[in-house]
């Protein structure tokens, strides 16, 4: 992701971030796209040709914070609020991020 980013902005891997370490790009101003599971549902996983893998896996962009919410802009479901211990416990599966410089 961080390779096809970098031909149209700048961007910055930041995978392996803590949830307080994406809520800082926040306050910086830097959308994160976060790797979750569709819905934030419990994370499934499957094994495929290739491997184990999530088949519940989703990506949306982290735009917002306020309080313990956390705003989201979701290709499937549109922009919306979220507590953030929600959006942890589909983000922890796999911690993979990047940052919009």
């Amino acid at each position: 992701m961080v390779k096809w980013g970098r031909r149209y902005g700048k961007v910055r891997n930041v995978s392996g971030a803590t949830i307080s370490q994406l809520l800082g790009c926040l306050k910086r101003r830097n959308p994160v796209v976060t790797y979750v599971t569709v819905g934030f549902e419990t994370p499934e996983m499957n094994v495929y040709h290739f491997g184990k893998a999530l088949s519940n896996n989703h990506a949306v962009l982290l735009d917002g914070i306020s309080g313990d919410l956390v705003h989201v802009s979701d290709p499937i479901d549109g922009a919306y609020w979220l507590p953030l211990f929600k959006f942890a416990m589909a983000y922890n599966a796999r911690h993979w991020a990047v940052e919009i410089l």
